[in-house]
């Protein structure tokens, strides 16, 4: 398997639960006024829309789907999923359920003005710059659609008493985390009380791979350049406790989430299926005994201490190997303690001033929780 298959593998095998999926329209942003709002190739970025029956109601989601952070991985990714670095590919219409989903028992998100956000940038959502002809503009695509959004015939934020939910998943979420402190800068129509994260498996932990394969930390550490990410790092919180050769450590979930202004929830899974098959350099079903002590005794016991240690409150960290489940039916079938990343929005919403935290707690090995489901199984 190659690294940029394995960077790019998020997409899993779901169990099937009820749901209301929605049907969303894509809308090509304005190049005359966001020039540089584009995908790695130079096409133009888009987002698809949903109007909501609460009209006070948003949620931005950032799409994921891996990164890469020098030339060879570049023009790996090219080759193998073309598709997420070239608009040329989107589809007039996407069928969302998860945080999209119409069923309102399911979803604290359902009556929303809906906005999906497709990744073409490989750069986290965190670049403005170029390297090697690829673009690299996430940071100017999300400036692009906020203010979009912000205009005719949208008007977010128009009116008191309008929510954001600014999210993500996977790179995604990474994304929806590097810039939320930003936000306020970006739509200052919207209070900063007003503006919330939503962060899906966003917490990368630093550890040394099991495989010869490059490390999360140095993926980060060479997107920070390659793909010019400082202005993610300037004037925030995290900017002023690392600087220098440590700036990088900004875009990365273990050093980053402690240091947010802005309120936000975390789904986080012990077993995170995506950096557990980038750093064991196999799929789960090849496992050997070393690399299942591995999982347990670096990966999982890492993840542990900086969920429970670094992270104050707000986050659901389940004992399972899952990655990314805020746009699919895991979204309220996967628990801990019989508690969902959905039913932990819902809480938050519902009370944003008190602290949740659910850790999974169980020491029978990989995907030992009783409400994680069947692993999910690389493909």
């Amino acid at each position: 398997m190659t690294r940029l298959l394995i960077a790019t593998l998020w997409y899993m095998i779901l169990p099937h639960v009820q749901s209301a999926p929605v049907e969303m329209d894509l809308k090509w942003l304005n190049m005359s006024r966001y020039p540089d709002a584009v995908c790695n190739d130079r096409t133009p970025a888009g987002f698809y829309h949903k109007a909501g029956t609460d009209s006070k109601k948003w949620l931005v989601h950032l799409m994921g789907g891996g990164w890469c952070w020098d030339l060879e991985s570049c023009q790996e990714r090219q080759k193998s999923a073309p598709s997420l670095m070239t608009s040329s590919h989107f589809a007039t219409t996407v069928t969302k359920t998860g945080v999209f989903d119409d069923d309102e028992d399911l979803n604290p998100m359902a009556t929303a003005n809906m906005i999906y956000v497709p990744y073409c940038s490989s750069d986290g959502w965190m670049g403005d710059g170029t390297s090697d002809n690829y673009t690299f503009a996430g940071q100017k695509v999300i400036e692009a659609v906020l203010k979009t959004l912000s205009d005719q015939p949208y008007f977010m934020g128009s009116t008191p008493g309008e929510t954001l939910l600014f999210s993500g998943c996977s790179a995604g979420g990474r994304g929806a985390m590097v810039n939320l402190d930003y936000i306020p800068q970006i739509v200052p129509q919207f209070p900063p009380s007003s503006i919330t994260g939503m962060l899906d498996s966003a917490l990368y932990i630093n550890i040394q791979p099991y495989a010869n394969v490059t490390s999360l930390a140095n993926q980060t550490i060479n997107v920070f350049t390659y793909a010019n990410c400082t202005n993610r790092v300037v004037g925030s919180a995290c900017g002023e406790k690392y600087s220098g050769q440590d700036s990088w450590k900004c875009l990365f979930g273990q050093y980053k989430m402690p240091t947010l202004q802005q309120r936000h929830v975390i789904n986080a899974a012990q077993y995170d299926s995506y950096q557990m098959t980038v750093d064991e350099g196999s799929p789960l079903s090849q496992y050997t005994e070393a690399q299942k002590q591995y999982a347990e005794n670096v990966l999982r016991k890492t993840m542990r201490e900086v969920v429970l240690n670094n992270i104050t409150n707000n986050i659901i960290s389940t004992a399972c190997f899952r990655h990314c489940t805020s746009e699919s039916e895991t979204f309220w079938s996967i628990t801990t303690s019989n508690v969902s990343f959905s039913a932990t929005l819902r809480s938050f919403v519902n009370n944003p001033l008190k602290g949740n935290k659910w850790v999974g707690n169980c020491t029978t090995g990989i995907n030992c929780g009783p409400g994680c489901g069947p692993p999910e199984m690389p493909l």
